[in-house]
């Protein structure tokens, strides 16, 4: 290896660097990517459809029939489970309608969406539509990362509706 390419591989690595940072910070910044298009129903259906989305402490399974399941814990570690109906909107959000079960909660219908636009790269990127949500996380594109083939919460479904006396 000459100084010269030495020199350069350094200089690439920096500049691969600052723009993963600089994208990094952009996704962090909850900014709409420029230029965005529209996200495809049908695809964000695909992605969806048979699959779980991973959360810190729980997930969501999306059934391929429109049927909606989930898990989540508190801090405290008690559990929580959503059931319900999902469904994309002809402008490419997807939402759940679900009744959560667990401490605290009432058996009332919970609606939340999530609006997705592609960037110029084909990137998806995604963001809550509830107010405060977006205040507090923006727009991000790790949707996809988040995703596992099949229903991965299947057992912790379960366990926490049998826990919680759900039928």
């Amino acid at each position: 290896m000459t100084i010269r390419s030495s020199i350069t591989a350094t200089g690439l690595a920096i500049i691969i660097a600052a723009v993963s940072i600089s994208s990094e910070a952009y996704a962090k910044a909850g900014k709409k990517p420029r230029p965005s298009f529209s996200a495809d129903p049908q695809k964000i259906i695909k992605m969806l459809s048979g699959n779980t989305t991973k959360w810190k402490t729980g997930g969501a399974y999306w059934h391929k029939d429109g049927k909606f399941e989930a898990v989540w814990a508190n801090p405290e570690g008690e559990p929580f489970v959503g059931v319900g109906k999902w469904y994309v909107t002809t402008k490419g959000s997807h939402c759940y309608e679900a009744v959560w079960y667990g401490e605290g909660e009432s058996e009332n219908v919970i609606k939340r969406c999530w609006e997705h636009v592609y960037d110029e790269d084909g990137t998806l990127w995604e963001r809550s539509t509830k107010k405060e949500d977006k205040k507090k996380w923006g727009w991000y594109n790790d949707a996809q990362q988040k995703m596992s083939n099949g229903n991965t919460i299947k057992s912790d479904f379960r366990k926490y509706k049998k826990e919680l006396g759900v039928k």
